[in-house]
């Protein structure tokens, strides 16, 4: 003697998210299963998997016919998720074992790196003085190149340079440097 299938058909909807899930927040995995047989007469079970290990499981409540029941999870993690659900005792004839339907996987990626666009900004920030000691070092750079392009100018016109000068020059502090007396 046999049990007797209450003739519900289970299977999952396919479709799956819109667009590309990352786990760079908490995302929420829908699994739609409907019922196109007769309507349930009661629950079965269902297991949500995560890279082929269950995650969470438990029972699903009686679907009618032609109805649809959901299931979903939160995550925040990567991995590629399917949910699997029984079909209810003695289906299609098959009284030795549980026969079981399963939903189509979605993926959910890492949370990419934050683009380099991103990063330039905050380098940009810190390529400003941060106090008076650096911008005086960064004063001072540019009195040398202005002094290079002196003795340039002065190679050029056989104008004989004056070192001891310039080094005392750049002694002098921040505010008398390179100011014609």
């Amino acid at each position: 003697m046999g049990s007797w299938w209450d003739g519900s058909k289970l299977g999952f909807e396919e479709g799956g998210p819109e667009k590309p899930l990352t786990a760079c927040s908490s995302v929420n995995l829908p699994f739609s299963i409907r019922n196109t047989g007769f309507g349930m007469i009661g629950p079965t079970g269902y297991r949500i998997y995560k890279d082929d290990k269950v995650i969470a499981e438990g029972t699903l409540g009686q679907i009618g016919a032609n109805q649809t029941g959901h299931l979903s999870i939160q995550t925040d993690e990567p991995g590629t998720y399917y949910a699997e659900a029984d079909q209810r005792p003695g289906y299609e004839g098959n009284e030795k074992e549980t026969i079981r339907t399963a939903s189509s996987s979605i993926a959910v990626s890492e949370c990419p790196p934050p683009k380099k666009e991103n990063k330039k900004r905050p380098d940009k920030e810190e390529e400003q003085p941060k106090n008076k000691e650096e911008h005086i070092k960064n004063t001072e750079k540019d009195l040398k190149v202005k002094d290079r392009v002196k003795e340039e100018k002065s190679k050029d016109a056989n104008i004989p340079e004056e070192e001891p000068e310039k080094e005392k020059a750049l002694e002098e502090p921040a505010g008398t440097q390179g100011e014609p007396e």
